[in-house]
């Protein structure tokens, strides 16, 4: 197991050393902290009778971040001991609504796969717009959610992503749901100075050197 400074929830891939991503580790540390005491007692032979939800909430719009984020939050449940493989699944939402209540859970059971890696549900705001607000849905997912953890432990790890208001929304109108997704993260959007940060890493990891190039001189007239 890597040991990770769950402050700041750093390592190879850290969410932390991810530009433009440090408030989302911030909101992302008690939830680590308390896996890695579960983890240390569970190597001291301390059974841990209920263990933590894993699951996450992500709420902004597109391009703000959430796909890196989820996928070094993977690779962290990897090093945490919390997933075995620790890979990022994305599914899209309106994938998962079948045309029949039957069609939808056996859809659910069928892509939302325990596999020990972490699938993250893009666009689950969509949900609420479905004729019962998304609720047979929820519905499904936690009988899915709570069977996973019976039979096969803290191999599944589920994040929602989506726009804000409708995902919380839906929630609210879910208590038992939401008390499995424990972390809610903003994602606001990124700040010039951080799409810069991102840029220069991006060109780094690729072995380019950015450099500053002046604005060119007006010709004289």
């Amino acid at each position: 197991m890597t040991a990770l400074d769950p402050a700041s929830a750093t390592g190879p891939g850290g969410l932390a050393a991810l530009a433009g991503l440090e408030m989302a580790a911030g909101q992302l540390t008690p939830l680590v902290t308390v896996l890695r005491a579960e983890q240390a007692r569970r190597t001291a032979g301390i059974a841990i009778s209920r263990p933590a939800w894993k699951n996450l909430v992500f709420t902004g719009g597109p391009g703000t971040g959430k796909s890196r984020a989820a996928a070094a939050i993977a690779r962290l449940y990897r090093d945490l001991g919390v997933l075995s493989y620790g890979n990022l699944i994305e599914l899209h939402a309106a994938d998962l609504v079948g045309a029949t209540a039957r069609d939808t859970a056996t859809q659910i059971r069928e892509a939302v796969k325990v596999t020990g890696d972490l699938v993250m549900i893009t666009g689950a705001h969509a949900w609420h717009d479905l004729p019962d607000r998304g609720q047979h849905l929820l519905r499904c997912l936690y009988q899915h959610l709570t069977e996973a953890r019976k039979y096969h432990g803290d191999e599944l790890a589920v994040i929602l992503a989506g726009q804000a208001d409708p995902l919380r929304a839906m929630l609210h109108a879910s208590p038992t749901l939401a008390a499995r997704f424990p972390v809610i993260i903003g994602f606001p959007g990124y700040t010039p100075a951080q799409l810069t940060a991102i840029l220069q890493t991006l060109a780094a990891e690729a072995g380019l050197t950015l450099t500053l190039t002046p604005p060119a001189k007006p010709s004289p007239s």
